[in-house]
């Protein structure tokens, strides 16, 4: 049995708006314009559009693209209820409840502000929504998946490992620091980091999750775009070390993470456990 190409096209739109959202997240942690818009859900008080400065343009895009998430994982769970594959009628609802979780933490950041652990788990929300909605995506697309139990395992595992090497890096941010952004470690990036210990652990399992990538890369014949990827994310921090840091870069830098996690999810979705 086929997937029904309405089904497929909001699993596709779902997808889209999921890794715009996180993806746009992360260019609001390296720009700094989670701030630039001291009001929830509009702007400011009394005007709900932006005005023509380039960092509350930024978050308030980026709150579209987040209010608008929910919506469409909702409509796409509710399209996909009445699939064959189980992974298909199930993994849509893991990504609404990311979505609903992220939501609610997104309006406390305005509000509020987060603690880390509030932060990290705002993250890992907004990553289980994009991984459990491309995986749905990848299945719905093949609906007779390959089974490879050991390829399976590893594809998850090296998420596990990049949900927590991102998280970890929430942890031991200090106020306004880089380091709390979507990446990859570059160590001591901002001098009032705290914790170094976890800092260090993020190079380890940051060396881990690369072997792991690589093995995958190399069973799953996905050298050619996560090389790709690794070498821009590799880069790109090299130019961040050396010559500092800028909103640009470090977008850029945010970006490819994300895409890195995406893509990983994409091999994952093609296996069965």
């Amino acid at each position: 049995m086929k997937t029904s190409a309405s089904t497929l096209w909001c699993l596709k739109i779902a997808a889209f708006i999921t890794f715009g959202t996180v993806a746009l997240g992360a260019v609001v942690c390296a720009t700094y314009s989670s701030a630039a818009c001291p009001n929830w859900p509009g702007c400011y008080f009394g005007q709900i559009l932006p005005r023509g400065e380039l960092n509350p343009i930024i978050e308030f895009t980026h709150r579209v693209f987040a209010m608008s998430t929910l919506p469409a994982l909702l409509v796409a769970a509710v399209m996909a209820r009445k699939h064959p594959l189980r992974v298909v009628r199930v993994l849509p609802w893991f990504a609404v409840a990311g979505a609903l979780g992220a939501g609610i933490f997104g309006m406390f950041t305005i509000k509020t502000g987060l603690t880390p652990i509030q932060g990290m788990a705002d993250l890992w929300c907004a990553l289980m929504s994009l991984v459990t909605i491309v995986i749905t995506l990848v299945a719905a697309r093949r609906v007779e998946l390959e089974q490879n139990r050991r390829i399976a395992q590893l594809a998850y595992g090296v998420l596990g490992g990049l949900f927590v090497l991102h998280g970890l890096g929430v942890l031991t941010a200090a106020a306004g620091s880089y380091t709390r952004c979507m990446g990859w470690p570059l160590w001591l990036v901002n001098d009032m980091d705290k914790t170094p210990a976890l800092q260090l652990a993020r190079v380890g399992l940051a060396v881990i999750i690369l072997v792991g990538m690589g093995v995958l890369a190399w069973r799953t014949k996905m050298v050619l775009p996560l090389a790709m990827l690794l070498a821009v994310e590799l880069i790109l921090g090299v130019i961040i070390r050396v010559n500092g840091l800028n909103g640009l870069l470090g977008s850029l830098y945010g970006i490819t993470a994300v895409t890195i996690v995406a893509t990983v999810a994409w091999v994952a979705g093609r296996y069965r456990l």
